[in-house]
């Protein structure tokens, strides 16, 4: 893996530039988690709902 200088910032991406950034990636239930929580924050609970039902409905 090429290295990230934290003074400025600059990365060097290697031969898997997506393997270098992987910590900042949704999978598609982190999202639908997270936008049940936003909706829910936001007061609209039938569609925190929905987001929710989607994730308990997927078993994983």
């Amino acid at each position: 893996m090429d290295k990230v200088d934290q003074t400025t910032g600059a990365v060097e991406l290697g031969s898997k530039p997506f393997l270098q950034f992987r910590n900042y990636h949704f999978n598609y239930f982190a999202i639908k988690g997270l936008q049940a929580r936003i909706q829910l924050y936001a007061g609209d609970k039938t569609e925190a709902l929905k987001a929710a039902e989607i994730i308990i409905a997927s078993k994983k």
